[in-house]
């Protein structure tokens, strides 16, 4: 029995090592690969990133300090939500003609802009609104 182990394990280590391989001959391949790098252009960062702060972005003529007015929602109201996006919850019931302050914004989520609403004498009502249903008034 401890011979058959042994003549297996010679035929083992054959396999592994046939005649004219030599093990220390074998020399490690390592393949370098750089890392990418950020690169500089004009004083900003590529893309059209800049590292300074920019003029709010604009939409419609909707921006963060203007005023808007909800419209179009055929009497049902425009929802106010916690979070940009349908599934965020619903805060309140903006009815039409009534008029926000854009407080932030703005940011895209499943194809639609949203922008975050204050109620200009009642700041705790507020939310995120679809710009769909907003358009530019002068004042409240």
């Amino acid at each position: 029995m401890v011979i058959f182990l042994f003549l297996c394990l010679g035929l083992v280590i054959i396999g592994l090592f046939p005649p004219g391989v030599h093990v220390r001959d074998a020399t490690p391949q390592v393949e370098i690969i750089a890392a990418p790098t950020s690169t500089q252009e004009g004083g900003g960062l590529i893309q059209g990133i800049s590292s300074t702060p920019t003029q709010p972005v604009e939409i419609k003529g909707i921006k963060t300090g203007t005023y808007i007015q909800v419209i179009g929602t055929g009497g049902s109201g425009l929802r106010l939500r916690s979070v940009p996006g349908k599934l965020g919850g619903t805060n309140s019931i903006a009815a039409d003609d009534e008029v926000f302050l854009v407080v932030e914004g703005p940011q895209t989520v499943e194809g639609i802009t949203w922008w975050r609403l204050e109620a200009p004498y009642q700041s705790e009502r507020g939310g995120w609104a679809a710009a769909d249903y907003l358009s530019v008034v002068s004042s409240p």
